[in-house]
């Protein structure tokens, strides 16, 4: 199995494939206290897949719109490569448990081949 559960959180392993959910992904030069990058920039394509470097968690306090109040969300994010393999970047890979891209295992399945 390419990824693992800790503390109620899926964790990416190292060298496994991602695809991202949408395009409306944002990418980061560090994380957490990294800086935010435009994607066209930094050579990332959302329709394709993405190689796990290496994760992290971070818990963070956040304006929740809907709520009206300040929360704290654990976020799960990834490193990988840029496209043109120059530059090292983070995304977010899920927050409070919610992914936000699908693993190589549920790529498999959707494709019947598992």
């Amino acid at each position: 199995m390419a990824w693992r559960r800790r503390h109620g959180l899926i964790l990416p392993e190292q060298e496994e494939w991602l695809l991202f959910k949408s395009g409306a992904h944002a990418i980061y030069d560090n994380f957490p206290e990294g800086n935010l990058v435009h994607p066209e920039e930094c050579w990332v394509d959302f329709e394709k897949h993405i190689v796990v470097e290496k994760h992290g968690r971070h818990s963070l306090d956040r304006w929740h719109r809907g709520k009206k109040k300040w929360v704290v969300s654990n976020y799960v994010a990834v490193q990988f490569k840029s496209a043109c393999g120059t530059r090292l970047l983070w995304t977010n890979f899920s927050r409070d448990g919610v992914q936000w891209m699908w693993t190589s295992r549920e790529m498999r399945i959707w494709f019947g081949e598992e």
